[in-house]
């Protein structure tokens, strides 16, 4: 993973040497479905802050500190990306249920569950979700790990973090000039194309995400304006 990217969810992050994205793991028969974040090894890490890399609301906060192996773990939605994010190993929480904005520390590096310090980030999609749920028990939800799954069958249910992450990395960064480099030919022609239409102006550049709402409405009025409705 890139390690600004890492940074997102555990400041100052330089190195993983805990297990990453589909990584075998033998102790425990699972390709491992996320990544182990720290700075440093062994203990070192404990005490440091999770930050969590996108919008969302706190759907659950676990209260113990056994948890299947997950140790104090909590659970986030981002409905921006339909995605859920997935903390464990916590020393502590520092956030209540509610929403959470891109940055906001939620949670204490910790070894709760483990042996060592470390911030295990997961992110899943709706159909993990839904096992989740399907699954959880009286004083132990959320705590399904995909033992014995097929490395392909992991990754259909997870996401990798690493895109993820990049996907939060473009919601949180301003956009970028339509004539950069790295912005795709049909955006560009997309662009121009506003500009001659008189739809937007030629200085104009977008200072925010927007919704998917708001984008559908954008795309419904450029049809009408295309077919002249």
């Amino acid at each position: 993973m890139d390690l600004d990217l890492a940074q997102l969810v555990v400041k100052g992050a330089n190195s993983q040497s805990g297990l990453s994205w589909l990584q075998w793991y033998n102790a425990h028969k699972v390709y491992h479905p996320g990544y182990d974040l720290n700075i440093g090894n062994g203990n070192q890490d404990k005490g440091k802050i999770i930050t969590t890399p996108c919008d969302g609301e706190v759907e659950y906060i676990s209260e113990l500190k056994t948890n299947n192996g997950f140790g104090l773990h909590l659970v986030i939605y981002h409905p921006k990306l339909g995605a859920w994010t997935h903390y464990a190993h916590c020393d502590s929480i520092i956030i209540q249920k509610g929403k959470v904005k891109a940055g906001d520390p939620i949670a204490i590096i910790g070894n709760t569950g483990t042996t060592w310090a470390h911030c295990h980030f997961e992110v899943w999609t709706r159909g993990l979700y839904n096992i989740q749920l399907s699954r959880k028990w009286p004083k132990k939800p959320y705590e399904f790990y995909p033992v014995n799954w097929p490395k392909w069958q992991v990754a259909q249910y997870y996401i990798d973090p690493a895109v993820f992450l990049n996907d939060c990395y473009k919601l949180i960064t301003p956009y970028m000039n339509p004539l950069d480099s790295q912005v795709s030919s049909w955006a560009r022609d997309g662009w121009d194309w506003c500009i001659s239409e008189n739809i937007i102006s030629s200085d104009a550049l977008p200072n925010k995400p927007i919704t998917k709402e708001e984008m559908a409405t954008m795309l419904y009025r450029f049809y009408l304006r295309i077919n002249r409705i």
